[in-house]
């Protein structure tokens, strides 16, 4: 089974601006998939110091609150053909 993204666990990212032990995880699992060709996706980014963090490190994309709560269907549709929604990935990725 071919394998083309790494999605890293809230548990990581929460610390992520704060703890060094959680960054230095971050960034390991980043090297190491980049070395690998792996997207890297940061999952349970709710803070804009996470964001900042998940993107100096390279992480290729992110998912979280803070870009978008759960909505159902209709109101995922509409945000998704917003000129002003904030990305899903993180610019240059």
């Amino acid at each position: 089974m071919p394998i083309d993204i790494v999605k890293i666990d809230k548990s990581f990212v929460a610390g992520a601006a704060t703890e060094a032990a959680d960054q230095a995880v971050l960034q390991a699992i980043v090297q190491m998939a980049g070395n690998l060709g792996l997207q890297t996706v940061a999952e349970g980014v709710e803070e804009p110091d996470q964001q900042e963090f998940v993107e100096r490190v390279g992480i290729t994309a992110v998912q979280g609150y803070l870009h978008l709560r759960p909505v159902p269907a209709g109101e995922l549709a509409a945000w998704l053909g917003a000129a002003d929604r904030r990305p899903l990935a993180l610019p240059g990725a």
